[in-house]
C-alpha cells in the first residue's frame, strides 16, 4: 500500500488531470478468464445431468426392447443358445445407435470447439484422442447401461418367458 501511495503521488505531480487508477495484473487474469470459469462449472453441471437423463432413457428404451423379446429369448435359451450370443443380440442394436451418435457428433463437437478456442489468445490444439476418449466413455456408460438390462433378461427362467405370452 505504501508503494501504491507513492505511485499514486508521483502521478499527481505530473498529471492532474486523470485519476490514478491502477489494478494488479493477476487479478485481471482472473476476471478474464471467469466467465469461462463459470461456463466450464454450468457444463460440468449439464454434462451430468445430461448424462444422467440419457443412461435412463436408454434403460428404458433397454427396458422396453427386452420386454418385447422376452419370448425369443426363451426360445433361444431352451434351444441352447449361449449366454454371449444372446448377450451380444441385445446389445448389438444399441451399440449400433451410439456408434451412430459418436459419427454424428464428432464433427459437430471438433467445429463447435475450434470456433470456442480461436477467442483465446493461446489456444490449444484439439487432439483426435479427445474425441476418441469421450467417444470410449459413452459407449461403456451406453454398454453397462443396456447390459444391466439384458442380464436381468437372461437370469429369467425360459418357461416363465415362454409362458408370458
Amino acid at each position: 500500500q505504501a508503494s501504491i501511495g507513492k505511485i499514486q503521488s508521483l502521478w499527481q505531480d505530473f498529471d492532474q488531470k486523470h485519476y490514478f487508477h491502477y489494478s494488479f495484473l493477476d487479478e485481471r487474469y482472473a476476471s478474464q478468464y471467469l466467465h469461462e470459469q463459470r461456463m466450464l462449472r454450468l457444463f460440468r453441471y449439464f454434462s451430468l445431468i445430461i448424462v444422467l437423463i440419457s443412461c435412463l432413457g436408454l434403460y428404458g428404451l433397454s427396458s422396453f426392447s427386452t420386454e418385447q423379446r422376452t419370448r425369443e429369448i426363451g426360445i433361444r435359451k431352451v434351444l441352447g443358445g449361449s449366454y454371449t450370443d444372446i448377450l451380444g443380440l441385445l446389445v448389438k442394436g444399441f451399440m449400433l445407435l451410439v456408434l451412430i451418435a459418436g459419427i454424428i457428433s464428432i464433427p459437430v463437437v471438433y467445429f463447435l470447439m475450434s470456433e470456442w478456442l480461436q477467442g483465446f489468445a493461446f489456444s490449444v490444439g484439439l487432439k483426435l484422442w479427445h474425441f476418441m476418449a469421450g467417444f470410449f466413455l459413452a459407449a461403456v456408460i451406453a454398454l453397462v447401461t443396456v447390459l444391466a438390462q439384458a442380464v436381468r433378461a437372461l437370469r429369467s427362467h425360459p418357461v416363465d418367458a415362454i409362458k408370458y405370452e
